[in-house]
C-alpha cells in the first residue's frame, strides 16, 4: 500500500505535500473570492516587487494570507492595520538606509 505524504497544517485548515511542493487550503473549497488589484495595500507594496510578501509579513506581526487578502483587494485593512503597514515599510526603508556596506 503506497505512503500517504501529506500533513495538515495551519490548524488543521491546509495539506501540505513536501515532495511537490503544494499546499491546499480548505478555503479553496469555498465560494470564489473576488480580486481587485486597485486598492491601496496593491499600490503600496506593488512599489516594491523584490520584498517577500511572506517575509514582509512576518516583520509586521501579521500572518501572510492576512496580507495577501489586503494586497488582492480581497479584504479591506483598517485603519490601524494599514498603518502597520506603511509603518512596517518605513522600518525596512531606515534599516536599509543604516546598513553599512
Amino acid at each position: 500500500m503506497p505512503t500517504v505524504d501529506y500533513k495538515l497544517w495551519l490548524n488543521g485548515t491546509s495539506l501540505r505535500w513536501e515532495k511537490v511542493d503544494e499546499d491546499i487550503h480548505i478555503s479553496n473549497f469555498y465560494d470564489s473570492e473576488s480580486v481587485n488589484y486597485d486598492n491601496e495595500v496593491n499600490k503600496l507594496l506593488s512599489r516594491f516587487p523584490w520584498l517577500d510578501l511572506k517575509a514582509f509579513a512576518e516583520y509586521i506581526g501579521m500572518h501572510w494570507t492576512k496580507l495577501a487578502r489586503f494586497r488582492f483587494g480581497i479584504w479591506t485593512p483598517s485603519p490601524e492595520t494599514m498603518l502597520k503597514i506603511k509603518d512596517g515599510i518605513k522600518s525596512i526603508g531606515k534599516e536599509m538606509c543604516a546598513a553599512v556596506l
